[in-house]
């Protein structure tokens, strides 16, 4: 191997730093001095210890060396690159981006993440910076087993060091928590090793153990600064003294002693497999991306869901009660608006059009038709003719009636409600449709309740009907007493009886039929192709189709899908020179009703969210608060702002996933309850449709639950991830 020249790591000079105090009585500011004029020079490859007693500054002048405190006077350069000095100071960004891959950290406890096995302790660093090249992974698992298996743990000579790799830290013993905690410090390959009272807590064994590893570490070409008051270090190569603010050489460096050692030394890791992070360009962005990869974080999201269950219960508690509420409210709105447009649209007018010809006397009563039927949210367009004709009821009376010309298909057929009977078999049919008003009218009934099985026997009689147009040579100018009038006579047969009928319409036709005998009334010359005998059409229905074509249209009918949209198709047909009439206008109580209902049920499941987003909020902020030395201890192995914010957004939204879909879950399993229980209490009726399907909320329901924990966890984690590693320092 090369010799290696040994180069300043760490130059201080004139580092000065005050602690500021203000006192509760007169707010006077007392500056205390802690470090006064310090300089420090350290070389690559050597073991320096500053000691010093408790108070005297050690770990403040090591947060500095470690660009955790940057508020001194003075100058610091790392490398070739200086971080502060009179004139300048790097970005905060770039100093936190050459602390994660330039220095490793020991405390004075060994500061293990108690839910992870050493294993992933001591690895956790690597992970952390992607790192991927497998020769420098197989060369520190060597180091790990050798320093696991070394003289200087007498545990592990009997322990097979695999076993204790998958061991948890609360099981080491406290040379082996220290021993993974420098393995840890050492897994990013940094160029120099900080540690702060590493053998506080040990016994004198241990204490000795710790200074060979350090003494072997910097033989290896690892730079390392201790700071202690431990007299274990006092034989260390380079030892300060730490008093009064003041540094004093107590054991001088000798550079050529360290070069000759690392020259005959192995070095574990090759630092040009490290690239240098520091740009001078570099940019705040590169403190919110995050370093590592999604697979880590979610490891780590996952451990923390489990291990923090009341952060986890309180964030899927409160998603799953808004989510539940979510799902049934939604559904109850959804339904209950497609259930009442339904019965609007069967059993209402409210969503029907009347509109009259602009010209009566054109053949073509609507020549813009297709523009009409072609208006956004309307679903039918049908012409209308009414025709008034003489029923004879059972005493022989002659009543004149009007009746209404329907299509097999046609709309107003939906809104007919059947008591017994059913529609027309065709548009051409001998058949009719008559009121529950009209029963007793045509029909003798000498029962005083009419019953289910009086009607089912009037389905199937037959009604006369008569047709009366003025003769030839008669007109309507013609003096009354002299009018005289061809009368036709036809039975038609009943096939339905509905509950009630619109307006003074009680009698409902098949279109064509209805044609047909308008047509005979207002041409003198047509004649009824109707087989008096047989009491059916002599042709078939292609011509019967053909006969029934004329001008016959006295309104058109504009069905829209729904009651809210009506009074937009009111304004589009006034645009259009029509002068439209609807029922809407009588009953604009239902549009605000269903308004308020809508801004209701709103209402409640905003406040439902409002409460999940403050209580996701406030938790993440109260385990910021707690997990503070957690998160500072990640931001030391090398993880930047992005990485913990990111990880506190991932547990959140996935916490918040969890809740939303056991709250969705459970709003289902609840609809599905209820709707089995109205099918089996009420059958046959329409109730049970007032809870829509919920599986088509879903995707909107957890992309709503994920919206909410984003919205809540966005500051939160931007706190998390802006915690200053100095306050943790200790």
């Amino acid at each position: 191997m090369m010799k290696q020249k040994s180069e300043p790591v760490i130059n201080v000079e004139n580092i000065t730093k005050y602690y500021t105090n203000t006192e509760e009585k007169n707010d006077n500011e007392q500056k205390v001095l802690i470090l006064d004029d310090i300089n420090l020079t350290v070389y690559s490859g050597e073991f320096v210890v500053i000691r010093g007693e408790s108070g005297s500054g050690k770990t403040t002048l090591l947060s500095i060396l470690g660009l955790i405190d940057n508020k001194y006077q003075g100058k610091y350069s790392l490398s070739d690159l200086t971080i502060k000095s009179d004139e300048k100071i790097v970005s905060w960004s770039i100093q936190e981006e050459v602390r994660a891959k330039k220095i490793g950290f020991i405390f004075q406890e060994a500061r293990l993440f108690k839910y992870l096995n050493v294993k992933d302790n001591i690895f956790l660093p690597m992970r952390v910076h992607n790192v991927k090249d497998k020769a420098r992974i197989s060369l520190y698992k060597e180091f790990v087993e050798k320093m696991f298996t070394s003289n200087v743990n007498e545990t592990s000579k009997t322990e097979n060091c695999k076993q204790l790799l998958k061991r948890y830290p609360t099981t080491l013993s406290g040379g082996e928590e220290q021993r993974a905690s420098i393995l840890r410090s050492l897994a990013h390959d940094p160029i120099f090793i900080l540690a702060d009272e590493p053998t506080a807590n040990l016994d004198k064994k241990r204490k000795k153990e710790i200074f060979e590893l350090f003494k072997e570490l910097s033989y290896s070409g690892k730079t390392i600064i201790v700071v202690s008051h431990d007299e274990v270090f006092l034989d260390a190569p380079v030892v300060y003294e730490l008093q009064d603010g003041k540094l004093n050489v107590i054991k001088a460096p000798n550079t050529e002693e360290i070069e000759k050692k690392i020259s005959n030394k192995h070095t574990y890791f090759d630092q040009k497999n490290l690239p240098d992070p520091v740009l001078s360009k570099k940019k705040i962005w590169s403190g919110l991306k995050p370093r590592s990869n999604l697979f880590l974080h979610f490891r780590l999201v996952r451990n923390d869901l489990v291990r923090n269950i009341l952060f986890t219960v309180l964030i899927v508690g409160a998603l799953l009660v808004a989510s539940f509420q979510y799902t049934v409210l939604e559904s109850l709105r959804s339904g209950t608006d497609l259930l009442l447009d339904e019965v609007i649209r069967k059993g209402s007018r409210l969503t029907r059009i009347s509109i009259r010809p602009k010209n009566s006397f054109e053949n073509d009563r609507f020549p813009d038709q297709d523009i009409l039927s072609s208006i956004e949210n309307v679903i039918h367009f049908v012409k209308r003719r009414e025709g008034i004709y003489r029923i004879n009821d059972w005493r022989g009376r002659v009543r004149k009636e009007t009746t209404y010309g329907l299509k097999q298909n046609d709309p107003e057929l939906d809104q007919l409600i059947f008591t017994a009977g059913k529609k027309f078999s065709s548009s051409a049919a001998l058949e009719i449709i008559i009121s529950e008003r009209h029963i007793r009218r045509l029909f003798k009934i000498k029962e005083d309740i009419i019953s289910d099985k009086i009607r089912n026997n009037i389905i199937g009689k037959f009604i006369d009907l008569s047709i009366a147009r003025p003769s030839s040579g008669t007109t309507m100018n013609t003096a009354p007493d002299k009018i005289k009038f061809d009368i036709f006579k036809l039975q038609l047969t009943v096939v339905g009886i509905v509950a009630r009928a619109e307006a003074g319409r009680n009698f409902y036709l098949p279109i064509t039929t209805q044609l047909l005998m308008e047509k005979w009334r207002l041409e003198n010359k047509f004649k009824i192709p109707y087989d008096l005998n047989k009491k059916e059409w002599t042709v078939i229905p292609r011509q019967l189709h053909q006969l029934s074509q004329f001008s016959y249209e006295e309104k058109a009918h504009i069905y829209v899908n729904d009651i809210q949209n009506v009074i937009t198709v009111v304004k589009k047909l006034s645009s259009l020179g029509y002068s439209p009439e609807a029922k809407i206008f009588d009953y604009k109580w239902v549009l605000d009703t269903k308004k308020l209902a809508g801004w209701f049920l709103n209402g409640i499941v905003f406040i439902v969210a409002i409460i999940g987003v403050l209580i996701i909020f406030g938790n993440i902020l109260t385990s910021v608060k707690m997990r503070k030395n957690e998160i500072i201890l990640f931001k030391l192995i090398g993880m930047r702002d992005g990485d913990v914010s990111l990880m506190y957004i991932l547990s959140s939204v996935l916490a918040a996933f969890i809740g939303t879909v056991s709250g969705f879950i459970a709003g289902s399993l609840v609809i599905s309850m209820i709707t089995v229980y109205i099918e089996n209490n009420y059958p046959g009726t329409q109730f049970c449709n007032i809870f829509a399907d919920p599986w088509q909320f879903y995707i909107q329901i957890a992309c709503s639950g994920i919206l909410l924990a984003l919205l809540a966890s966005v500051y939160p984690a931007y706190r998390a991830g802006r915690i200053n590693p100095v306050e943790g320092f200790k």
